[in-house]
């Protein structure tokens, strides 16, 4: 008897045995493939920051035998709306026109506007539909607003009324940058930036985003038109050049500050990671942000 339980206790602890191994097996394979994923987008990084590498060269997708998978995105940071510039230049009536153009009801288009101004004024005035520091201490936030220039596209969602702007505009996020050359990059811009910028209606704005995709109509592919000059631009876009005198030092054809998306695939292992980056000609790659999604 006392043999038989002690095969029994055996066989129990082997069995224990083979299922704490197996576990530990099964977890060494899912690390392997997160590292093989995370080495994979690293190496994307690495191809998308090679000068002579641009958006739709075949070297930013590749897949490998094994199933492995390369996928770059490279995309001009400076063709997103530069929060802080926008501000500085006084541009908080095409903010408020922007808003409005994504659904917000006037006055909270207005108030949002005046709202984003007072967060980075350094002075403690409201205006006229903001909001200053007495605001934000009904809010239990007597830290706010920080009274300078947003160090990130987060921050902007504390601002009062952003959190209405996110109900009607999940995704404001993807058109704001806090990293600049001063200019926005018209080859890469979206229809909401350029409409901002040139106060041209937002469906003409869109119609020249149409014709920069190319025949395909896809962005950032080998056939995209790329504009070699502001004023190419300005004709494409169809305003009258005494008008457009205004805007037209703001605005820039050259990629200098990029952003680069990569993603490795391992198996069902994804890893996705950005960085954006200043890549002045004859220079290496200055890194100014690097995040993972």
């Amino acid at each position: 008897m006392l043999v038989m339980w002690a095969l029994v206790f055996l066989s129990m602890a082997v069995f224990g045995v083979v299922r704490f191994v197996g576990y530990g097996f099964d977890d060494a394979i899912v690390l392997q493939k997160e590292f093989r994923a995370r080495l994979l987008a690293q190496s994307g990084l690495a191809i998308g920051l090679h000068p002579l590498v641009e958006q739709g060269d075949p070297v930013l997708r590749q897949e490998m035998e094994n199933g492995e998978e390369i996928s770059v995105r490279i995309r001009p940071e400076d063709g997103r709306i530069p929060i802080n510039i926008v501000l500085e230049y006084g541009f908080v009536d095409s903010l408020r026109t922007l808003f409005e153009m994504w659904e917000l009801e006037p006055e909270e288009a207005a108030a949002l506007a005046d709202s984003l101004a007072d967060w980075v004024d350094r002075d403690s005035q409201s205006r006229m539909n903001g909001a200053e520091r007495d605001y934000y201490e009904t809010l239990g936030l007597p830290e706010l607003p920080r009274n300078q220039p947003f160090d990130s596209v987060e921050e902007m969602q504390f601002v009062r009324g952003m959190d209405r702007l996110a109900e009607k505009k999940p995704d404001w996020q993807d058109y704001f940058t806090v990293h600049s050359s001063g200019k926005l990059n018209v080859n890469g811009a979206s229809a909401e930036a350029i409409a901002l910028y040139t106060l041209v209606p937002l469906e003409q704005a869109e119609a020249l985003v149409e014709q920069r995709r190319g025949e395909d109509g896809e962005e950032d592919t080998e056939d995209d038109v790329r504009f070699r000059s502001v004023e190419q631009f300005r004709i494409a876009l169809g305003v009258p050049s005494g008008e457009f005198a205004r805007v037209a030092p703001l605005l820039t054809v050259e990629n200098t500050l990029l952003r680069v998306e990569s993603e490795g695939r391992a198996g069902d292992r994804r890893v996705k990671l950005a960085v954006i980056a200043n890549t002045t000609p004859g220079k290496a790659p200055e890194i100014l942000a690097a995040f993972e999604n």
